[in-house]
């Protein structure tokens, strides 16, 4: 994984636990309420396994050069 890619997912799963959160109260059926912690859970999971990806990727590479190029 890139660090793009992990800073990319870190975004993605900050919002998606935002938007979780927003809606929590708005839950009445304890079923509803279970997939919400279910998201939570997988959001949270999700933001870790990004931040792990930027703290051990390695670092990106510039492209290089062919033979020919300017």
């Amino acid at each position: 994984m890139t660090r793009t890619a992990a800073r990319v997912l870190l975004r993605i799963g900050i919002g998606l636990l935002i938007m979780s959160l927003l809606i929590r109260p708005a839950i009445q059926t304890p079923q509803a309420m279970m997939g919400d912690n279910f998201a939570i859970i997988a959001c949270l999971a999700l933001i870790l396994t990004a931040a792990l990806g930027i703290k051990f990727a390695p670092d990106e590479q510039p492209g290089r050069k062919r033979d020919g190029d300017e």
